[in-house]
């Protein structure tokens, strides 16, 4: 998120998640001016409209999967988090194989501080979505607030090894592999 962009400066920021599922290229379900709409809102860091526009839209018939993961995410940026666990559970419900609900799963269950499940949540999407480095980088955040800095490094080193940019976790890694040796960051 570009907070930059934010007109009130005094907004709380949302946890520290990635954003992987903050859409910039509208899903095949959904019509070019509700995308907009729903793309607007979270511009503007209205997470609950958002969610409940996202709601709105997948209590129609034959709705997409994917409104489902997108209402877990705006639910988690609205820190709304056992309503944002629903809507990633009721994806995966529907679909089990369907990894990105799996990863929203695992960031969810990191912003609760459920760890143990974060991991295990984070672990099904990579298996299911191995090429996609956000699992993975995910996956490196929740080791190193586990205090597992090996696991976080070997995760982060997964992640850039499958992304596109090698450069954009360089910081991190230096961090992790300093944290790895025993030295102070």
């Amino acid at each position: 998120m570009n907070h930059a962009m934010d007109n009130n400066p005094s907004k709380p920021a949302p946890p520290r998640i990635n954003e992987p599922f903050r859409h910039r290229i509208p899903p095949e379900h959904m019509l070019p001016a509700a995308f907009c709409k729903y793309d607007d809102l979270t511009m503007r860091g209205e997470w609950k409209k958002a969610a409940e526009f996202c709601q709105e839209l997948a209590n129609q018939p034959d709705s997409a999967l994917e409104l489902w993961q997108m209402i877990a995410f705006c639910r988690m940026y609205a820190e709304e988090y056992e309503q944002a666990e629903a809507a990633a559970r009721y994806a995966i419900e529907r679909e089990p194989g369907y990894g990105e609900a799996w990863y929203m799963l695992g960031c969810i269950q990191q912003n609760m501080n459920a760890l143990e499940e974060a991991v295990d949540s984070l672990s099904r999407s990579i298996s299911l979505i191995p090429q996609n480095p956000l699992p993975w980088h995910e996956l490196a955040i929740v080791y190193e607030l586990m205090g597992n800095y090996e696991a976080a490094l070997n995760a982060l080193k997964q992640s850039i090894a499958v992304g596109k940019n090698p450069n954009r976790f360089q910081r991190y890694l230096d961090y992790l592999q300093k944290l790895v040796r025993g030295e102070k960051p």
